[in-house]
């Protein structure tokens, strides 16, 4: 069967209950698409077999409306959901498994089936990908969504870690400076200053040093403008996202600040935060970067 299925499997820092409800959430499950997608009911599944949503896509979609139905549910153990758009049946299974107490392996395995429903137009096409096995290696991204899905995973811990970076960062500032970080968005021209006064005689911007400062920018922003804190990937470990569930600002801090004290003005951090509010005012998902 592998002409028409695929299986992969991620890794994920968190306990299989929260992601468990990660998954009941149609919402949270969007990150699985390359296009914006809407849902509705909205809101998050109770978990019972039969439930069903609705899924709208845009263009790149021809506006399908695509009804997913649980089909099969164990409580933060096993989840199983079936789909048909353009002449194929989709169904998708996850099975959490925990590994440490902290993380958990989420394992996904989707099968095709050929299926009547959709436009008929489409099915040939869809029927002839199938046969010959394009679907499921198109089909695949080789784990993509799954690590979409473990950025997506609100860390609960994070803030309070970073509260405290945050406040180190202040404490270990020479007095001078210590006086204009008062978490305003006014001080993060102080902050900025700081990092180009590095640039400026070419000292290296440690790890630690990294963490502080980034600390003391998100606590900055997620005061101002509220938020809360994801993992990223190498280059920005950690993301401040705001404005969820409306629309969804990443604020992708820590590279900024990398750069910042490596290629100097080009990277400046004030004018990189100061258009956080007009996309705010505008309801507008972006990255910031």
């Amino acid at each position: 069967m592998g002409y028409r299925s695929f299986t992969n499997s991620r890794s994920i820092e968190t306990t299989p209950d929260r992601l468990w409800a990660m998954l009941l959430d149609p919402r949270s499950m969007s990150v699985f698409a390359d296009h914006p997608v809407s849902v509705a009911p909205s809101g998050p599944l109770q978990g019972v077999v039969g439930e069903a949503w609705t899924e709208t896509h845009g263009p790149e979609c021809d506006d399908d409306r695509v009804r997913c139905v649980l089909v099969a549910v164990e409580r933060s153990r096993r989840l199983r959901l079936r789909t048909k758009q353009r002449g194929v049946e989709q169904t998708v299974e996850y099975t959490l498994t925990p590994v440490d107490g902290a993380r958990t392996e989420l394992r996904e395995r989707i099968v095709f089936a050929p299926t009547f429903a959709g436009k008929p137009g489409q099915h040939i096409i869809s029927w002839l990908l199938l046969l010959t096995g394009l679907l499921a290696k198109l089909g695949n991204d080789e784990g993509k969504s799954l690590e979409a899905l473990a950025r997506a995973v609100p860390r609960a811990d994070a803030k309070e870690a970073m509260v405290a970076q945050a406040a180190q960062f202040v404490l270990d500032a020479d007095p001078e400076a210590r006086a204009g970080l008062d978490y305003s968005r006014s001080s993060l021209r102080t902050v900025d200053d700081m990092l180009g006064e590095l640039h400026r005689r070419r000292d290296p911007l440690s790890e630690d040093r990294l963490l502080l400062a980034s600390a003391y920018v998100f606590e900055a922003l997620r005061r101002a403008f509220g938020g809360e804190y994801r993992g990223g990937d190498d280059e920005n470990p950690w993301i401040l996202v705001i404005g969820e569930p409306d629309f969804q600002i990443d604020v992708l801090v820590m590279g900024k600040i990398a750069g910042r004290v490596e290629n100097g003005e080009e990277d400046d951090l004030v004018f990189f935060c100061d258009g956080i509010p007009a996309l705010i005012e505008a309801r507008r998902s972006a990255t910031l970067i």
